[in-house]
C-alpha cells in the first residue's frame, strides 16, 4: 500500500464521527421535508401555500449558509455543527404539536439555517483535511453517505402509515444525535481566515457555467426534496408509494454519481454536463405525462439519476479554474448559491401551481435544466466562455 493510500484511510478513518453526523442529519433533513409535505396535502392544503412554505426551508438554508462561518470564528468548527444540530432538534418535534401555518412558516426557516450550518461545516472540513491527492476520494465518500442518507430518510414515510407525528419526533432524535456524534472529533480549531466572506462574483469570473449548473441544480435539489411528497400524495400515492416515489430520484443520483465524475474527468466537464443535462431536461418532460405508477417510479429514477450528478459536475468546474487558497471559501459560495436555487425552485412552483397545478413540479424542473443546456452550449462556443470553463 503507498503512502498515499495509508494516508488516505487514516484521515477517513478518523472522520468515521463526522460522516455518520452527516449521514443523520441529511436523513433528518429529507425525511422532514418529504414528512411536511405529505402532512400538508393531506390536511387539503393547495399545492401553491405548499410550494411556500417548503421554500422557506431553503430561504433559511441560503441565510445558514452565508452566516456559518461566523459561528465557526465566534465558537469553532464543532460548536458550529453541534449547536445548530442540537437546537434543530428541539425544534423538529414542534411539526407535530401545530397545525398553525405561521409557526410551521417560522420553523421552516430556523431549521433551514440549523441544517445549512452543519453542511457548511461538513463539506469545509472535508476540504481541510484531504489534500489533492485523495480530495476527490473523500468526497466521493461523503457524497455515498450523503445519497444514503437522503434516500432512506423518505423511505420512513412507510412507518408513519397510521401516525406522521412520531416521525416529527424520529427527525429531532436523529438531529440530536448528529450534533452529539461530531463532537467526538478531535483536530485543530479553525482560524480567522476560514470565516472570509464567500466570493460570489470571482466564482462567476472564474467559471460562468459552472455558476450557472450550480445554481440551476439547487432547483432540482429543492423540489426533488420538498415537493416530491406532496406531488406524490396529489396524484393519490399511499405512504409506501410517495416514500419509494421520492427515494427514487436520490437513489438515481447515487447510481450516476461516480459515472459522472469518471466520465467528466475522462471526457472533459462540458460535454459531460450538457449530456446530463439534455437527459435530465427529457426525464422531467417523461414525468408529466407518465401514468402508470410503475412508470412514474421509473422516470423519477431517469431523472435522479441526470439531475442530482450536475451539482457535483459543476462544483468540479468551478473547483478546477480557483486558485487553492480559495476552494475552501469558493466551496461556501457554490453552497450559497446551491440554496438560493433550492429557494427560489419551489417559489417558482408555487407561482404556476394556479394555471398548471401539481405538473408546474415537473414543468419548472424542465425549463431550468433546458435553459442549463442552453447555458451550456454558450459555454462551449463563445470564446469569452470557453477561456473560462
Amino acid at each position: 500500500m503507498t503512502s498515499e493510500m495509508k494516508k488516505a484511510r487514516m484521515t477517513a478513518r478518523g472522520l468515521w464521527p463526522l460522516f455518520g453526523a452527516v449521514a443523520l442529519f441529511v436523513a433528518a433533513g429529507s425525511l422532514q421535508n418529504a414528512l411536511l409535505g405529505f402532512h400538508l396535502a393531506a390536511e387539503g392544503l393547495d399545492s401553491g401555500m405548499t410550494s411556500f412554505l417548503i421554500a422557506l426551508y431553503f430561504g433559511g438554508f441560503f441565510a445558514g449558509a452565508y452566516h456559518a462561518p461566523k459561528l465557526v470564528r465566534a465558537f469553532g468548527q464543532i460548536t458550529a455543527f453541534a449547536l445548530p444540530a442540537i437546537a434543530a432538534g428541539i425544534l423538529l418535534p414542534l411539526f407535530a404539536v401545530s397545525d398553525s401555518l405561521p409557526l410551521i412558516a417560522l420553523l421552516q426557516l430556523l431549521t433551514g439555517f440549523a441544517i445549512a450550518c452543519q453542511y457548511v461545516v461538513a463539506e469545509s472540513w472535508l476540504n481541510l483535511e484531504a489534500d489533492s491527492s485523495f480530495r476527490a476520494r473523500l468526497f466521493g465518500l461523503y457524497m455515498i453517505f450523503w445519497f444514503a442518507a437522503a434516500a432512506g430518510g423518505p423511505l420512513l414515510l412507510s412507518l408513519g402509515e397510521q401516525e406522521l407525528a412520531p416521525l416529527f419526533f424520529l427527525c429531532g432524535a436523529m438531529m440530536t444525535l448528529s450534533g452529539l456524534l461530531v463532537r467526538r472529533l478531535k483536530g485543530r480549531e479553525w482560524q480567522g481566515e476560514f470565516a472570509l466572506p464567500m466570493p460570489l462574483k470571482p466564482v462567476w469570473q472564474a467559471c460562468p457555467t459552472g455558476f450557472i449548473a450550480t445554481l440551476l441544480v439547487g432547483i432540482s435539489f429543492g423540489a426533488v426534496l420538498g415537493l416530491t411528497a406532496a406531488y406524490g400524495q396529489h396524484r393519490g400515492l399511499d405512504a409506501a408509494g410517495t416514500s419509494v416515489f421520492v427515494a427514487a430520484f436520490i437513489i438515481g443520483g447515487a447510481l450516476t454519481q461516480y459515472l459522472a465524475g469518471f466520465l467528466s474527468d475522462r471526457f472533459g466537464r462540458l460535454p459531460v454536463l450538457f449530456a446530463f443535462t439534455l437527459l435530465a431536461t427529457l426525464s422531467a418532460m417523461a414525468l408529466l405525462y407518465v401514468r402508470a405508477d410503475a412508470q412514474l417510479y421509473a422516470a423519477a429514477l431517469a431523472f435522479g439519476a441526470f439531475a442530482l450528478p450536475i451539482y457535483a459536475l459543476g462544483v468540479a468546474q468551478v473547483q478546477d479554474q480557483v486558485a487553492e487558497r480559495a476552494r475552501v471559501a469558493a466551496s461556501g459560495g457554490l453552497l450559497i448559491l446551491n440554496g438560493f436555487g433550492s429557494f427560489i425552485g419551489p417559489l417558482l412552483i408555487a407561482a404556476l401551481s394556479a394555471p398548471f397545478g401539481p405538473a408546474a413540479l415537473f414543468i419548472v424542473l424542465g425549463a431550468a435544466h433546458g435553459l442549463l443546456a442552453l447555458a451550456v452550449l454558450i459555454g462551449a462556443y463563445l470564446p469569452i466562455a470557453r477561456a473560462a470553463d
